[in-house]
């Protein structure tokens, strides 16, 4: 999602950056990556897609609640719904004639993913 992401967007510096973060989430998911990259869209006023890849790295795992309150689990499926209303969005966010051939390209790309074991 983050290569789409930066293949097919054009994202400011803030952006960039913030999925910079999640990318450090994937490679080491500690509870510190994972609050990371929301601390940074919060403090940054981030919207859009790349704040969508954010909020499901925090939704991902671990507490909702701040560190010194009481344990808040976010319910399994809204990392994964997280991803998928990213990616819906992503591919509707084109020219019309290109959904068709974005949504395959995507699908193929999340299949290679999944593959892999990434």
């Amino acid at each position: 999602l983050i290569k789409t992401l930066r293949s097919d967007f054009a994202l400011n510096d803030h952006a960039q950056e913030l999925l910079r973060l999640c990318e450090l989430w994937v490679k080491n998911p500690t509870r510190h990556s994972r609050v990371q990259p929301a601390k940074f869209a919060d403090r940054h006023r981030i919207e859009g897609l790349s704040r969508w890849v954010a909020d499901a790295v925090f939704h991902s795992h671990g507490s909702l609640a701040a560190a010194d309150s009481p344990e808040v689990v976010p319910a399994i499926s809204l990392a994964g719904k997280t991803v998928l209303a990213t990616v819906s969005l992503a591919v509707v966010d084109c020219e019309p004639e290109q959904i068709a051939e974005r949504r395959r390209r995507y699908i193929s790309d999340a299949l290679v993913v999944a593959e892999s074991g990434v």
